[in-house]
């Protein structure tokens, strides 16, 4: 648990924007892509996303890219742009521009050394497009575009133009020349009027080698950037000129420059390779500025720089072009880079990216937020294997082994209680060195060290301050040792409940009941222990709902107006809710008006000041808000809602006072405020689309009409269609009706296509409904199918064939009675012989639904129910059942090694020698991937060990060349579960206790049978993962 006290009123919220790296949603190969260099990315008037390659065009529906052919382009795409008539325009590197209507795409004109497009906004809110190329400038008018009248000499090899409307106090339009040509502006006079061009009075930049220009506005104030490849970044405010550099050289001006004021930051940029630019403004009117580098995407906001790369997951580090539009109100920025396409939301989400400590290793361990004594606050952060973290004043500080006297760089927890002394105490814990105070002055001092014995390490995972008799005390739980107290400067160890040889606490929790009496809780590997005021017992809980032997992780009081209730997340059973109002006797509640978790392991349950509870998992964050009826409404956020990862880590979440959620993940830390999103979500429908018809296999170009004529002997076609979420959009809900061919719509299904087969000539209209993740609803589609019939099918003719059809049966019944007492008789003997073959058919069916198709060995579905069908006969004889789990050790690193189908022929090998290790009447299953069990009936331990010993034996012995390769074995490690089943006790126990052993035997070395027994360390599937076991 991460406690927080001592807070000030008065005291401002820590600012975290841009702290992080913005989620990043990566599209390459895998979603339609091709291999090569993207460069440009646009948005059309329909609201498709599309991005340019290095040879060619791509649409994004929001679910797949796919090409579109430009008929005589082929090369690269530099820019799309879309213009105020709605047409979206390409140009290629060599063969000129490209419009698009919303239909198809057409060549229209060339002009010599083209280079970019750009969009300027003119002071009647409208905008104008241009066009740099090697004479200077055209302008798209009425649909052509037309050179600039004021092209000549000073306008030659032109990159770049951008307008301002207050720099130099006038309206201007600026030019910038590559080759050395300098940066030049001309006075806009109106909309369509202009004096004549001036090289702008900046030596600095005249020597910059130009690539780009770009403006922005921070906080009202304009700003113009110069782009350069290879000579840094500048930047001209009504301040003067300032210029970033890569390296540590600053050009001297000696007072040359215009400006009144020069500043340069030399080592500022990551490169100076520099592509593009494009400007955001936050909710507070701050600028954010984007840059594409080959160095990766470079953010400046204020002065202060932050690079986003290939290690913040882009495609690549290379950036080649960007692109910003607006989704429910946030900007989303898109990316091109040299391996794929990437898009961010950048404006205040609701999930935002504190930190990357750890991502590298195991994450974040340890979420701390103090006051920093300036009036705000300040953010300390743990993780396993980088040390702490504290960002103050707006940066980072590290702290590592040595610093201040840090005993190591593994930290587990933090935490800031009321010590016994009664100040505030900060406390770090260390996974191989105890418990720690952090003193203001940032030295640490030992406080308790338990004894790592028994296999357990010993660390400190829970602390809790309590008042007690007027004086503070400090408890602490170890996981192995048990609980300890700080009471008038000594600590006191108490004896483990029930007589335990070891206990593992995670997490403590103090109660004041409806009394007024104090009990404190311990959640632990071995269950649940309450402490009375003189010793801890374990806890007998009551209720059907209580799992018995579970692994508690962490627990949150909640008083309600039913009571006050344990909520507790456990391995393995989601969330456990426990009635403590008498807490003498509690009770495990059931409720299904509280939406079941969305992974069984549940790091830890916490709650804001409104009572809505956030539970952290191994597959998300499930948030619950409480309904007037005591229901919950949920929803789980994931890494596609902004979280930075889905595995939350224990000791690693917090509420703060501001209800501010804090989630401490494998992959970082991530920040959700319910405030923000509450602000900035604006909630608007979203353009659905018709995207393919598909008929009898055929693409088929989609009508610019409501209407579609489809020839006659059509018997399938399949519609596909997209709702343009811009975000989330695998979340998105359609609903569909083919009027003429079914009664009522679909129900709602996030798929977005439909097939139908079969359909007779005539009319259909197929209509079309759908809603985003925000359950906003899109003005439906339509279309009308009309399927032609052949000759044969048309009325008239129908009506003539009828005529001659009934004399031709009046002649034919005769014969037909004559010859249908033979076809009976035939028919009977084909129905029984078809019968038999059904019969064979579904023999085959049936041994296929319960056979692993890779290995032939009975699949999960069978083991599963056959270890069910026996635990009940096992139980009901008082005889011992027997149960052996396998795992193949590094097979992951052999497929990596070997490739897939020799992964394939090992699991078949393997799967034929654990086959060959078991008697008749044992079952052999494959439970998924390198996983394997089998189950032992009517046997003892001794039989059930030798056979797992056997099949680790064969297995050993198995050569390469068995294996499917040339030199590498591959070894079993095997876990070992023999006993009479208990009441109640259902076939995922046994499992899990059978994996147990298996953890023991693959952390004692692997290649090895370990057989269940008390000493079985129990931890949770990411701890296990955290120790590369």
């Amino acid at each position: 648990m991460i406690m927080l006290t001592g807070l000030a009123g008065a005291v401002e919220p820590i600012d975290v924007t841009d702290q992080g790296a913005p989620f990043f949603d990566v599209f390459g190969p895998q979603d339609g892509l091709s291999e090569e260099i993207w460069s440009a990315v646009g948005l059309d008037a329909g609201g498709f996303i599309w991005a340019g390659s290095a040879s060619g065009l791509a649409r994004f529906d929001g679910y797949r890219w796919q090409t579109r052919e430009v008929p005589g382009a082929s090369s690269l795409v530099r820019d799309l742009l879309l213009d105020d008539d709605g047409v979206l325009w390409a140009l290629f590197e060599s063969d000129g521009l490209a419009r698009y209507d919303g239909q198809r795409w057409t060549l229209e004109q060339h002009f010599p050394a083209m280079r970019h497009l750009f969009a300027l906004e003119r002071s009647d809110g409208g905008w104008d497009l241009w066009l740099s190329y090697g004479h200077g400038l055209a302008r798209l008018e009425n649909g052509r575009w037309m050179p600039d009248a004021g092209n000549g000499p000073d306008t030659r090899d032109v990159i770049a133009t951008v307008r301002t409307e207050q720099l130099l106090g006038r309206p201007l339009q600026w030019l910038a020349r590559y080759n050395g040509g300098g940066l030049w502006h001309r006075d806009v006079l109106d909309n369509d009027r202009y004096g004549p061009w001036q090289r702008a009075a900046l030596p600095i930049v005249q020597d910059m080698a130009l690539n780009s220009l770009a403006v922005s506005h921070d906080l009202g104030r304009e700003e113009l950037w110069i782009i350069s490849y290879s000579t840094g970044l500048a930047r001209l405010d009504e301040s003067g000129l300032t210029l970033w550099r890569a390296f540590d050289a600053c050009p001297d001006l000696s007072g040359a420059t215009a400006a009144s004021r020069y500043d340069c930051k030399p080592a500022t940029l990551p490169t100076e390779a520099i592509y593009r630019a494009v400007a955001t403004v936050n909710g507070d009117g701050r600028r954010r500025l984007w840059l594409a580098t080959r160095a990766g995407l470079v953010h400046i906001r204020g002065d202060e720089i932050g690079v986003y790369d290939r290690s913040h997951g882009l495609p690549a580090s290379a950036v080649r072009g960007l692109m910003t539009h607006r989704v429910n109100g946030l900007p989303v920025l898109w990316m091109a880079t040299e391996a794929g396409l990437a898009r961010a939301t950048l404006a205040d989400p609701p999930w935002r990216t504190v930190s990357l400590l750890g991502s590298r290793d195991n994450g974040i361990f340890g979420v701390l937020i103090e006051p920093d004594g300036k009036g705000s606050e300040r953010l300390w952060a743990g993780s396993s294997q980088r040390g702490l973290a504290l960002l103050e004043s707006g940066g980072w500080r590290r702290f590592q082994r040595g610093d201040g006297g840090m005993p190591d760089n593994n930290v587990r927890a933090l935490w800031r209680v009321t010590g016994p002394d009664d100040t505030s105490w900060r406390l770090v814990s260390f996974t191989d060195h105890g418990l720690y105070r952090l003193h203001d002055d940032l030295s640490f001092e030992a406080l308790l060290q338990p004894a790592a014995d028994a296999g357990a390490p010993g660390y400190v995972d829970a602390v809790l301050s309590r008042q007690h008799d007027r004086e503070h005390e400090l408890w602490v739980g170890s996981f192995g040792n048990g609980v300890y107290r700080l009471r008038d400067g000594r600590w006191t160890r108490f004896a483990e409940p029930g007589g335990q040889s070891i206990w593992r606490v995670n997490h403590l929790l103090e109660q004041i009941d409806i009394r007024g009496r104090s009990w404190l809780w311990a959640f632990s590997h071995e269950g649940l222990a309450r402490f009375d005021g003189m010793s801890w017992e374990a806890v007998e809980v009551t209720g059907k709902a209580w799992p018995g032997d579970s692994v508690l992780l962490h627990a949150s009081l909640q008083t309600l107006p039913s009571g006050q209730q344990l909520w507790i997340g456990t391995v393995g059973n989601g969330v456990i809710r426990v009635d403590v109002t008498d807490p003498a006797r509690p009770v495990a509640m059931s409720d299904q008006r509280v939406p079941l978790a969305p992974d069984p392991i549940v790091y830890s349950v916490l709650a804001d000041s409104r009572g809505v509870i956030y539970v952290c998992t191994n597959n998300g964050v499930q948030r619950l808000t409480p309904q007037t009826d005591g229901s919950y409404s949920q929803r789980v956020y994931r890494r596609s809602d902004g979280l930075v990862h889905d595995e939350c880590n224990s000791n690693s979440q917090l509420v703060d006072r501001r209800d501010r959620y804090w989630a401490g993940t494998l992959g970082g830390l991530s920040l959700f405020d319910p405030g923000e999103r509450r602000r900035q979500t604006i909630l608007l429908p979203k353009p659905l689309h018709f995207t393919e018809l598909v008929v009898d296999g055929r693409s088929v170009q989609l009508p610019a009409g409501p209407e579609i004529r489809l020839p006659p002997g059509t018997r399938e076609l399949r519609l596909e269609y997209a709702l343009l979420a811009g975000l989330r959009e695998r979340e998105s809900l359609y609903r569909s009706h083919l009027e003429g061919f079914e009664q009522q719509p679909t129900d709602w299904t996030p798929i977005n296509t439909r097939s139908f087969s079969g359909l007779a000539p005539g009319r259909y209209r197929f209509e079309v409904e759908a809603m985003d993740a925000n359950a906003t609803p899109a003005e439906p589609q339509r279309l009308t199918l009309v399927l032609e019939p052949h000759w044969w099918q048309r009325r008239s003719v129908q009506l003539m064939l009828g005529g001659a059809l009934v004399l031709a049966v009046v002649g034919g019944v005769r014969g037909y009675n004559a010859g249908l007492r033979r076809r009976q008789r035939q028919l009977r003997i084909e129905v029984a012989a078809r019968t038999q073959q059904l019969q064979q058919a579904n023999l085959r069916l049936t041994e296929l639904s319960f056979q692993d198709p890779l290995t032939g060995l009975a699949n999960r579905r069978r083991l599963i129910g056959t270890l069910s069908d026996e635990l009940d006969r096992a139980r009901q004889q008082d005889k011992a059942l027997g149960l052996v789990m396998i795992d193949v050790d590094h097979f992951k690193r052999y497929n990596d090694r070997q490739g897939h189908v020799a992964g394939d022929v090992a699991l078949r090998a393997i799967a034929t020698a654990l086959e060959d290790a078991t008697r008749p009447r044992d079952l052999v299953g494959r439970l998924g991937g390198e996983e394997f069990a089998c189950l032992v009936v009517d046997a003892d331990s001794e039989v059930v060990k030798s056979i797992a010993e056997r099949m680790r034996r064969q297995v050993a012995e198995l050569t390469p060349r068995d294996l499917g390769n040339e030199r590498d074995r591959l070894t079993i490690s095997a876990g070992v579960l023999v006993r009479v089943p208990r009441p109640g006790e259902a076939a995922n126990n046994m499992l899990s206790d059978c994996d147990r052993a298996l953890y023991r035997a693959k952390h004692e070395g692997r290649n090895r049978v370990c057989v269940f027994g008390p000493v079985d360390a129990v931890v949770s599937a990411h701890e296990s993962e955290s120790r590369g076991l």
